[in-house]
């Protein structure tokens, strides 16, 4: 369910998921293009922490996009929010967090494409 659309433009729901039991951690976005046409994916594998599960579905929700592309991306942790507002600042510092190397492709596909982003913390309550 998507909580706040803003007119003409399109969003992304994000969620990220870590299973201590099992040791895999799932991962999934939901895009709504400003036409009312959905696009949802999601994947698992083995991982070590829901935070790097967020991280992996932003980084596949933002690859769908083309170069001058604008979105809000609703996402559940204000680590991830963090993350992508360091990205967005420029702020080299974002490359000393543990998941590095998603944080490069994140930081590649915005920069590259010129991505325009808003991103806010999704309510707990919210579904995909």
């Amino acid at each position: 369910m998507v909580i706040k659309i803003d007119i003409d433009m399109t969003t992304i729901q994000t969620y990220g998921r870590y299973n201590e039991e099992t040791s895999i951690g799932q991962w999934g976005y939901k895009i709504t293009y400003d036409d009312g046409t959905v696009k949802i994916n999601r994947g698992s594998h083995k991982t070590s922490s829901s935070d790097l599960m967020e991280l992996t579905a932003v980084s596949k929700a933002i690859d769908n996009f083309g170069i001058y592309s604008s979105f809000k991306i609703f996402v559940e942790s204000e680590y991830v929010k963090d993350i992508v507002e360091q990205i967005k600042n420029d702020d080299k510092t974002v490359f000393k967090e543990k998941h590095y190397i998603t944080i490069q492709k994140i930081h590649s596909t915005i920069f590259c494409k010129t991505l325009m982003i808003e991103i806010e913390i999704l309510p707990n309550t919210t579904k995909l």
